[in-house]
């Protein structure tokens, strides 16, 4: 830019301060109609690599000026965008799509156009992930009168799916977020972060979580039932935007009281059937069967008089499922019992009734 291009331009210009061999600051004059004069800016690279190559301005009181300087940290190249309100210039943050927290992360910037105070636009390039190859990708970075926003960046869409739907309380339950770029290209984000969301509000307990290969998980336990509004925001990273997936409405069940079913045609004696017990752990299934001796003429209800002996009528109750725990015995026959004799009646009653086995 030169002086006569004062109508397009304000009255800026920007250039690199060779300080010593291997060093430099930024450098911005400024024309007030006669002479140019130096005006303070900032250079953030304490190496001494910092460097402008772009002005553009909407006014007197609104000028950008871009370019790249060496990060203090890890010593990579990071975009550096400098902003003029009519008193000073001051450094703003600025789109840094390279690989993130690597020293040989390469951000450059190279033009700028302000066309407004919310509509800017800046260009440059960027080396991407797989710059072990050489790879470099176009930067372009938008000003919406807030903040400075890659332009470039490639779409993602994250989704989130569930373990169990719906869960049982006290039991866990893991979501998954996936995050694919859009469309489709051969690497998938590796970095960057998930946060989790329940009805809106941040799941603390797995928030955020760093993404790897694609994906990132979360573990919940619900104490109480009740439905569930799931969603998983990723933050972007490096060349690949930040999204948010859709909801999945996760439900959370109380269990369920277990229940006995019961055979349908009546079991007759000396037979067996199979019954099934059922909880919210799953389905057992067993086998009962029923048995008792056989009777002789003279007999009552399966008790045979015998010689000095008395027979007694005892009701005989129908055959029923019975559970592992809650098993009853068959009609016993014999004499009173006497005093010492319980014991030795309870045995033989044992001997003669149904029994259970798991299958």
């Amino acid at each position: 830019m030169t002086p006569t291009d004062q109508s397009v331009e304000p009255q800026f210009r920007a250039l690199q301060l060779l300080l010593q061999p291997g060093a430099s600051d930024t450098l911005i004059l400024h024309w007030n109609g006669s002479a140019w004069s130096q005006v303070a800016s900032p250079s953030p690279s304490s190496f001494g690599y910092n460097f402008l190559y772009g002005v553009s301005a909407v006014s007197g009181g609104d000028a950008w000026a871009v370019g790249y300087y060496k990060d203090n940290t890890v010593g990579s190249y990071d975009t550096l965008i400098l902003h003029w309100n009519g008193g000073a210039w001051t450094q703003v943050d600025s789109p840094n799509p390279s690989c993130p927290d690597y020293y040989w992360s390469n951000n450059n910037l190279f033009g700028v156009s302000a066309v407004s105070g919310s509509e800017a636009w800046v260009v440059g390039y960027y080396g991407d992930c797989s710059f072990a190859t050489g790879k470099a990708a176009t930067l372009v970075a938008h000003w919406n009168g807030t903040a400075w926003a890659n332009a470039s960046v490639i779409p993602t869409f994250t989704s989130v799916s569930s373990s169990s739907n719906p869960v049982i309380t006290g039991s866990p339950v893991t979501y998954t977020a996936t995050v694919t770029p859009t469309p489709t290209v051969t690497l998938t984000p590796n970095g960057g972060t998930v946060v989790f969301y329940d009805n809106g509000s941040v799941i603390s307990s797995c928030s955020p979580k760093a993404l790897d290969s694609g994906s990132a998980t979360c573990s919940v336990t619900y104490a109480v039932a009740g439905s569930h509004a799931i969603t998983a925001a990723y933050s972007g990273y490096a060349d690949y935007g930040g999204s948010t997936s859709p909801s999945l409405i996760e439900t959370a069940k109380a269990p369920s009281a277990p229940t006995m079913r019961s055979p349908t045609a009546p079991v007759q004696l000396a037979s067996s059937t199979v019954v099934s017990w059922s909880g919210s752990s799953g389905v057992a299934k067993y086998e009962v069967r029923y048995q008792r001796r056989p009777t002789t003429a003279g007999s009552v209800r399966g008790c045979t008089r015998r010689a000095g002996r008395r027979c007694r009528r005892r009701r005989r109750r129908s055959p029923r499922p019975v559970s592992s725990r809650a098993m009853t015995t068959a009609t016993r026959c014999g004499p009173r019992t006497k005093p010492g004799t319980a014991r030795r009646g309870r045995r033989a009653g044992a001997r003669r009734g149904r029994w259970m086995t798991e299958l």
